[in-house]
């Protein structure tokens, strides 16, 4: 890698099978688009070579959910983006580190229609996605980042491998300093996502330059419905 300013912001990814690390590869790609020159971190066993990353070995025989869970309790940044290898960086998206000069962590609000039901959390707090997560290195930060790992390990059986509730559970009870991010910085191609500014970062399966180029062709109120596409609506 290029010498930069080393460990002061960054983002990290983890890759777990030959599948998600071409998936890092394309999402590092549309990344390196908009920055050049911001650090990354992928853990994986897989080869990166001629791809500009950072690559840290992982624990043998780990499993995928818990190679997140080390990669966000090992990032090498003080500020971190942590993302998805099924996501596409449409935009620079630099502001998004000033979140962290006044709270611990930021993601956006699930698109469940309501979020899974886990014991000792009131329903009307909401979900989570994990699949986008900024994060500074604070003693908040890694006390609910152990729990997520704990609760992760606990609450696996019940829903499905989703890491969702248990990230859900953990900021219920934890003591960081929390703000939401908009929908912009987690477009969602797997659930009904909208959007009315500049969308930065997209996340699902549904991926595709055309969609990039088209969910930012036009701004205004907006709305993505998987299998049907994008639907712009008028303002008043």
């Amino acid at each position: 890698m290029r010498n930069r300013r080393k460990n002061f912001r960054g983002v990290i990814y983890c890759a777990h099978g030959e599948s998600w690390a071409t998936r890092a590869k394309a999402s590092v790609a549309s990344l390196r688009r908009h920055h050049p020159d911001l650090p990354v971190t992928i853990f994986s066993e897989h080869d990166f070579s001629g791809v500009d990353v950072d690559v840290r070995p992982v624990p043998a025989g780990i499993q995928p959910r818990a190679l997140k869970m080390h990669a966000l309790l090992n990032s090498p940044y003080q500020n971190t983006l942590y993302l998805d290898t099924d996501t596409h960086v449409c935009e620079d998206f630099t502001e998004v580190y000033d979140m962290l000069r006044s709270f611990d962590v930021s993601v956006c609000v699930s698109g469940q229609a309501s979020p899974r039901a886990v014991r000792g959390v009131p329903a009307c707090y909401p979900e989570m996605n994990g699949g986008v997560i900024l994060y500074r290195n604070s003693g908040e930060t890694r006390s609910l980042l152990e729990a997520f790992s704990r609760n992760y390990d606990q609450m696996n059986g019940e829903y499905g491998g989703f890491d969702e509730p248990a990230l859900r559970l953990s900021l219920w009870q934890s003591d960081v300093h929390f703000a939401p991010l908009p929908p912009e910085y987690n477009f969602r191609t797997d659930d009904v996502s909208v959007a009315s500014g500049v969308v930065k970062i997209i996340h699902g399966k549904r991926l595709s330059e055309r969609l990039a180029y088209e969910v930012n062709a036009r701004p205004g109120y907006r709305i993505y419905i998987p299998g049907e596409g994008i639907r712009r609506f008028a303002t008043t």
